[in-house]
């Protein structure tokens, strides 16, 4: 080879190879998280003036909207959402500040799943829409991918999450990083309705009936205090003890896991047992428990009260006593007559619970006995 040559090649060479060093910088450098000085994401919008939410992804939408002072759920049939979750992800999203600035454009948005969400798009992230009560949007953000503790530019994961890669869906062109991962922001109805439910508390009877022979059964007993017993026990039965103290612990805190639009459907709701749950303050609830799906199972309710009207004097009660009794009783019963118009409302719906809740109740009546000596 001519020396003129090898030094042609050497220079073109040394040009390639300065080239291909440039270009790997310049992807890396477009990759380098840059501080940025606690950066509003969102600028500073009126979180007050939000009137309702919409989360969008690729393979979903949901909405929150607000109703007065309460917000719904419209994807249940407007059923109340829980306010402290709404409001606390709009506070969150209005208080956003960025952790660092990253270089990264239009091209790389993919890769950081910063792409606003389609059907079906691949690589897009979550959509959040921020709208005032005319309908307009006030603001909205893309969350991506989240950050991870040790995570390398080429975005391996090592450790857990400790943050979010996110950009406004209204400012074009600049990411960023922040410390919240937003797992909460999900088109998922069941994730925002309110969690409560009716709570039968100072239980007085628990009875059991069903379609099959042998699911029927009742338990009662004599104060808040006293053991559970099994009413009218045949000759051979010999109830456990054990179990029948056992299993009503859980319906005071019977907490909705999902709820149906009103008028929904729910199959096997027609084959359902039906437990009465009696109280000592005068509370009747009627549940309806369906077949299973899984962890989660059917159930509805209808509430009932039988409360006194006047107090009846104790037989030793003391004249100088009296007011301050009536005071109490005038104060307890405004608080059931609250709880029984509260408990009314759930009335009408079908509601999904755990269905851990109602294990140790769902038994038929052989299953309440002792085993066998």
């Amino acid at each position: 080879m001519e020396k003129k040559t090898l030094q042609i090649l050497v220079v073109a060479a040394v040009v390639i190879g300065a080239a291909a060093l440039f270009l790997l910088s310049r992807e890396q450098a477009a990759w380098t998280p840059q501080r940025a000085a606690g950066q509003k994401i969102l600028g500073d919008f009126d979180p007050n003036a939000v009137a309702r939410m919409v989360v969008k992804t690729a393979t979903g939408t949901m909405a929150l909207a607000r109703e007065g002072e309460t917000w719904v759920v419209p994807e249940r049939g407007n059923y109340p959402a829980n306010f402290t979750a709404v409001s606390d992800a709009i506070r969150k999203l209005w208080e956003l500040k960025a952790v660092q600035e990253v270089r990264a454009g239009p091209s790389q948005f993919p890769r950081l799943q910063l792409v606003e969400p389609a059907d079906g798009a691949k690589d897009s992230g979550t959509l959040v829409d921020l709208i005032d009560a005319g309908g307009k949007r006030i603001t909205a953000i893309i969350l991506g991918k989240n950050s991870f503790l040790g995570q390398t530019d080429e975005g391996g994961a090592g450790g857990y999450p400790n943050g979010r890669f996110v950009r406004s869906a209204t400012a074009q062109g600049q990411a960023y990083l922040v410390a919240e991962t937003f797992s909460v922001l999900e088109p998922k109805p069941e994730n925002w309705i309110l969690r409560d439910f009716v709570r039968p508390d100072s239980l007085r009877s628990i009875s059991m009936t069903g379609s099959k022979l042998g699911e029927e059964w009742t338990v009662t007993r004599e104060n808040a205090n006293a053991e559970w017993k099994l009413s009218d026990p045949k000759p051979d039965e010999k109830p456990d003890v054990a179990k029948l103290s056992s299993f009503p612990r859980s319906l005071p805190s019977l907490t909705v896991y999902d709820v149906t639009a009103p008028g929904a459907t729910v199959p096997g709701m027609d084959k359902a047992r039906t437990l009465t749950v009696q109280t000592f303050d005068g509370f009747t609830y009627t549940f309806r428990l369906g077949q299973a799906d899984g962890d989660k199972l059917p159930v509805t309710v209808t509430t009932a009260a039988d409360l006194p009207t006047a107090r009846t004097p104790a037989t030793d009660e003391k004249p100088e006593n009296k007011e301050a009794l009536d005071k109490a009783f005038q104060e307890n019963l405004t608080r059931l007559r609250a709880k029984l118009d509260a408990e009314k409302k759930f009335e009408g719906r079908t509601f999904w619970l755990p269905s851990y809740t109602f294990q140790q109740i769902l038994r038929d009546r052989a299953d309440l006995m002792a085993a066998p000596a």
